[in-house]
């Protein structure tokens, strides 16, 4: 008789999660004026592609080549989570609000909020 073997991968979906990844960022960072603020969080996709990621600014969509705002997605390997980053540079009172990243895969979709307080006057 030959013994007979077959071999399977199982693969499990769902929607992605977003983190702050171990780092020492608060929910409700605090920022002067005129300073830098960056936001990074880590998102976990779970064996399927991300199709977006979006960060809004209260509720609006930042665009690419936005003025004094970067943001940058990147991974040191697949299928590593992403590590996606938001620069906006130069605070004024009104950058001041809610900050929420939405990750989606095609099983659906995970948002973090950080509520950032611009404190001080440009002078």
């Amino acid at each position: 008789m030959v013994p007979i073997s077959s071999k399977f991968d199982i693969h499990y979906a769902e929607a992605p999660t977003v983190s702050l990844g171990g780092q020492d960022l608060m929910q409700s960072p605090e920022v002067l004026a005129g300073d830098t603020l960056e936001l990074s969080v880590s998102i976990t996709s779970f064996n399927l592609p991300l199709t977006n990621i979006t960060w809004t600014h209260n509720g609006n969509v930042f665009t690419t080549g936005q003025e004094r705002v970067a943001i940058s997605n990147h991974s040191l390997s697949d299928p590593a989570p992403v590590v996606s980053m938001l620069t906006r540079t130069s605070l004024i009172p009104l950058d001041a609000g809610n900050y929420t990243i939405m990750a989606t895969n095609p099983e659906g979709s995970s948002t973090y909020t950080f509520q950032v307080t611009v404190t001080g006057k440009l002078t």
